[in-house]
């Protein structure tokens, strides 16, 4: 099966179909058995999105899929526990919330709502700052690093937690975390768990205009949408 170039999967999933593909290139793994594995993770995916579209696009969809993702991770802990054990993610330490995170414009809906709705605050003039940063992740990290947090980090907890996007909760990292807080700068040991991985593909694949969108940018463009921040530049 060649490779399906028409989904855009996440990172960590294309990662992992191109590390079975170089097995079956070094002769480790059959590719009858590769072509059968991806050709199971292409119409999962495909199956998710026939799902998501029946659901109206936005906070509706985005509180959906984070119910899902939430139901297959603890689903892998479980089945995974010798794996988990070693999660060195703890609260409060905050390392990967100053990182740059993408998100999907239906992630984004939902945390404008909350910021709409009083239920969250933020410092629209870090957001702006934030958003008018480049893109490129060489350059985020020539910033400062309160100037990097996430606007949504409050003492170095997560003010929007139970609403936080699919990529900060599947961020599982098994590593010293003090390695989260500069990517660049060495390795950072993820914990892979294919099935959040192929819903995440789902969700963002079918939400193709947010591809490559950051949250700073992607936020506020929901927000301004909402006729918050009007007048700022």
């Amino acid at each position: 099966m060649k490779y399906p170039t028409h989904i855009s999967f996440t990172t960590s999933l294309a990662n992992y179909i191109k590390s079975m593909q170089d097995k079956v290139n070094e002769g480790k793994l059959p590719a009858v058995l590769h072509d059968k594995n991806l050709q199971a993770i292409v119409e999962t995916i495909m199956d998710y999105q026939a799902q998501l579209k029946q659901i109206p696009a936005g906070v509706k969809r985005a509180l959906a899929v984070l119910r899902g993702i939430d139901k297959l991770i603890v689903q892998q802990r479980s089945e995974h526990r010798d794996i988990h054990r070693r999660v060195t993610c703890r609260k409060g330490c905050s390392a990967c919330c100053h990182q740059m995170v993408e998100i999907t414009t239906d992630e984004a809906e939902l945390l404008a709502k909350l910021v709409e709705t009083g239920r969250a605050a933020i410092d629209p003039e870090k957001l702006l700052k934030q958003a008018s940063w480049s893109t490129d992740p060489d350059k985020w990290w020539l910033q400062p690093k309160e100037e990097r947090s996430c606007v949504f980090l409050k003492d170095n907890v997560c003010s929007v937690y139970k609403y936080r996007p699919v990529n900060c909760r599947k961020y599982l990292v098994v590593n010293d975390p003090k390695e989260c807080a500069n990517p660049l700068g060495g390795p950072v040991l993820t914990v892979m768990m294919n099935e959040v991985e192929i819903l995440a593909t789902a969700a963002g694949d079918l939400d193709r205009a947010s591809l490559g969108s950051n949250m700073p940018q992607t936020l506020l463009k929901a927000i301004m949408k909402r006729g918050m921040l009007r007048g700022k530049k």
